[in-house]
């Protein structure tokens, strides 16, 4: 999951310096939660949730939102 967070990052055109002040958070943190040696705290999730246009339950779990896997089951 974490290697997806990097992944929507480089998509989003966001360096770790840059990621890490949207989320306010340091570079290191950064890197220490995108190779998975760090969680993310609950003030952060909703933080990168927004920088990188994902939902908040994606960025803790790695999945959809209950609501957003119930849309696209009745498309």
């Amino acid at each position: 999951m974490r290697n997806d967070l990097r992944k929507a990052r480089i998509a989003a055109g966001l360096t770790q310096v840059e990621f890490a002040r949207l989320i306010r958070k340091d570079q290191g943190t950064v890197s220490r939660i995108e190779s998975g040696k760090q969680t993310i705290d609950v003030v952060a999730a909703p933080l990168i949730a927004a920088a990188l246009g994902m939902d908040v339950l994606q960025v803790l779990y790695g999945q959809q939102s209950p609501t957003a896997a119930r849309e696209g089951e009745a498309a």
